[in-house]
């Protein structure tokens, strides 16, 4: 799932009721400006403002105290502060006896351990931390309900560990229980649909489990929250009980929590494809498919700019878990919209909570969704759980969104909910309450500066200077070179427009402080220029690989990221010039391009032909490659019918699908394959094997 989450699903009876392994329950978040407080006064000022709620309200919670008793310093007990709590609820109090009923039930079953201790209202923040996340209730309500427990709870050990958990006191449980109706409460619990397929597929948890605990870390700048490996096994089972998938194929809008994995082992003859903007996910999720033999296609997208084509009107289904902001959602759901090939039948299935405390923020998400053309056709309640999100009760509601014609205008046109800006997310530099600014004067100096020292000497302005990105700076007029600006959206979908590319040497310089970290090396293989020199963050990660160069030897992956060894271009030494506006330190990286007259190995041209098409299909501009290297090198004619032979000879049959693909959308890991691959196909050694497939006499 990708982001943080907002607030949950209002019913249209005042306030949602949520099932999930038999226990209902609400969500959290914190209220909007324009909703009758109903928090504390002396609340934390961690808690985040209204409108940038998210799915970590573990860390901005954990260790803090809980809120004021409810019922006052004069409550008699914490019975009576409980009966109060469970009064004000009325009729929706039904999730509080369930978090009681719970802690109940935990003391029944702690006498063997660790010797107890009084909570009161300084609860551990781990220990409530595990308790929203086995109730599903959000971190507020969970604190505001121990609050009123007092020192009726207490903590004890788990298993004889250091993990600390609560339960009521031993001597206090049966009348707590008998306060809440805990048998009633167990007698009209909702039956799961999918506690039974889920037991019976405790091996692929398991697994899951495994997979999730080695995939890449969570992003906080991409509002990542995983998953359970529970519900990632459940979306698959749900989806093999509601649709016929076997044979046809899945869009995974962003898949952080390996969704995609999960549904091809369960689902035998689904082809899933995968579009993410994280490199390292799409190349753990490329090498775990590959080692277990499942369909998984991943290819490299920022939704911000659009769908790779391979990916767009090429599924019958999409699902997303997107960050939980209304663009956020808008635009993910959005794309998975258009990834759709079936106008008349498809679906997009989306993963979204907000809390029952914020209606305010749910509506908003939903009107994003109502003016993007979709509706809402099914909803199930509290279906997603995360090792995390907190302030929504770690849980989120499974949508089911039809399109409709409305949607379709939107996908066809520039404007709409497709027109969103960098800022989706909640945190990070492309957060809502992110401020853009323009380069300041020196780090506009030392850019240029970069640019032009790229240029080779014979060749030094005046030519031309294009920025990518924002609009340039009012510095860079007045510099002796011609200055045009070029959307990065534009240049990453196809390249430099021709029209800057008449007068020469061209040269581009990039803004690119608030790459996630795949601009650039897609920018170093969508341009085609004489010099480049882009601003970054220090801690992007070529600007680290960058520092490292000098001791460490280049590989592939980090070769195609900075442009050395795969023969487009040669880095130069990256600068330092100071601080942006916030502080962060910046890089400024530069590369000269490589002279295909001064290649040195024959087999570099082929390679330099692809790396200088690629927005062209793989497939085809690799065969064009071929047949050039063979006529030219070796005094043979091969036909595309040959090449093409090859190219299946070299290319196993799982991974064909990549031919249809351009390089500027693969995994930095599956282009670096790629490579290795068409290395080999230069060799002699297959023209012997074209006589043997096509069936031509030697």
């Amino acid at each position: 799932m990708v982001c943080r989450k907002r607030s949950r699903w209002p019913t249209g009876h005042g306030g949602p009721r949520r099932w999930h392994a038999g226990i209902v329950t609400s969500g959290d978040g914190p209220r909007p400006t324009d909703e009758p407080a109903a928090e504390p006064t002396d609340e934390p000022t961690g808690v985040p403002a209204a409108g940038t709620t998210g799915r970590d309200g573990q860390s901005r919670r954990d260790g803090q105290s809980l809120p004021d008793d409810p019922a006052g310093p004069d409550s008699p007990n914490g019975q009576a502060r409980l009966a109060g709590l469970l009064e004000a609820h009325g009729t929706y109090g039904r999730p509080l006896r369930a978090l009681v009923a719970r802690l109940t039930a935990t003391a029944a079953d702690a006498a063997p351990r660790r010797e107890s201790r009084p909570v009161g209202r300084d609860a551990g923040g781990e220990a409530v931390g595990q308790l929203v996340r086995a109730v599903g209730l959000p971190r507020r309500t969970v604190e505001e309900v121990l609050a009123a427990l007092g020192d009726d709870v207490v903590s004890h050990g788990v298993g004889g560990g250091s993990v600390t958990g609560l339960r009521i006191r031993p001597e206090l449980a049966a009348s707590y229980s008998e306060l809440v109706d805990a048998a009633g409460l167990i007698a009209t619990a909702p039956t799961d649909p999918l506690a039974g397929p889920l037991g019976a597929h405790a091996d692929l948890v398991a697994t899951m489990r495994g997979l999730i605990a080695r995939a890449p870390r969570p992003r906080a700048d991409l509002d990542h929250v995983a998953a359970t490996a529970e519900t990632v096994v459940r979306r698959a089972l749900w989806l093999a009980a509601t649709y016929d998938l076997a044979g046809h194929r899945l869009l995974c809008v962003g898949d952080h929590d390996l969704t995609s994995l999960a549904v091809a082992a369960a689902i035998p003859g689904v082809r899933v494809t995968v579009v993410d903007v994280d490199d390292e996910l799409l190349h753990f999720l490329s090498v775990e498919a590959r080692a277990r033999g499942l369909e998984v296609h991943p290819y490299f997208a920022d939704l911000r700019f659009g769908l790779p084509p391979v990916a767009a009107g090429s599924a019958d289904l999409a699902f997303t878990d997107p960050p939980y902001t209304p663009e956020g959602v808008a635009l993910f759901c959005a794309r998975g919209a258009e990834g759709l090939r079936d106008r008349d039948h498809g679906r997009v299935l989306l993963a979204y909570g907000f809390s029952d405390r914020t209606p305010t923020l749910g509506w908003k998400t939903q009107r994003a969704l109502s003016d993007a053309g979709f509706a809402i056709e099914a909803m199930l309640p509290a279906f997603h759980a995360y090792d995390g999100a907190e302030a929504i009760g770690a849980r989120a509601d499974l949508y089911v969104c039809r399109p409709t014609t409305h949607t379709w205008r939107h996908v066809e046109r520039a404007g709409g909910p497709l027109a969103a800006g960098n800022a989706i997310y909640t945190r990070g530099r492309a957060s809502l309450e992110s401020v853009g600014r323009e380069l300041s004067e020196a780090v506009t100096r030392a850019l240029l500066a970069a640019a032009e020292a790229a240029v080779p000497a014979d060749q030094r302005p005046p030519g031309q200077l294009v920025f990518v990105g924002e609009p340039p700076p009012a510095s860079a007029a007045g510099q002796g070179w011609p200055v045009t600006h070029v959307r990065l959206a534009t240049v990453l979908a196809q390249g430099l427009p021709s029209a800057v590319r008449g007068r020469r040497p061209v040269t581009v310089a990039a803004d690119l402080t608030e790459d996630p970290g795949g601009w650039l090396p897609r920018l170093l293989l969508a341009v085609n220029a004489d010099a480049m020199a882009v601003v970054v963050r220090a801690d992007h990660p070529a600007a680290v690989a960058a520092a490292r160069a000098a001791s460490e030897p280049a590989g592939r992956l980090r070769s195609l990221a900075l442009g050395q060894a795969a023969p487009k271009w040669h880095r130069l030494r990256p600068t330092r010039p100071g601080p942006d506006a916030d502080g962060a330190q910046l890089r400024v990286l530069s590369f000269a391009a490589i002279d295909p007259a001064r290649l040195e190995a024959p087999t570099d041209l082929p390679v330099r032909f692809l790396l200088d098409r690629a927005h062209g299909r793989i497939g085809n501009v690799w065969r064009e490659a071929l047949i050039t290297y063979f006529r030219d090198q070796h005094a043979t004619a091969l036909s595309k019918r040959d090449a093409r032979a090859i190219i299946e000879a070299v290319v196993p049959d799982r991974a064909r699908e990549v031919l249809q693909a351009r390089l500027v959308d693969l995994p930095l890991g599956t282009a670096a394959d790629l490579i290795d691959a068409m290395d080999w196909s230069w060799h002699p050694d297959h023209l012997v094997e074209v006589d043997l497939v096509v069936g031509r006499t030697a």
